[in-house]
């Protein structure tokens, strides 16, 4: 049986680090979708948006 071939490449290339900050996480989700930063929100448990400086580890500790 024939593999089928992708029709698109692949776009997530892997997890964020933990020492990321979330404002770079922002702007490489922009980049790769295409769509303005401003488009795109990361929120807590709380359901209110994480301050661009905060780190990724924080971000995950909260939602842990």
């Amino acid at each position: 049986m024939k593999k089928a071939k992708r029709k698109a490449k692949a776009r997530r290339k892997r997890t964020a680090s933990s020492k990321t900050s979330v404002g770079s996480l922002l702007k490489r989700i922009a980049k790769l979708f295409e769509i303005p930063r401003q488009a795109i929100v990361i929120v807590g448990p709380n359901r209110r948006r994480v301050q661009a400086n905060a780190k990724i580890a924080r971000l995950r500790q909260m939602w842990d």
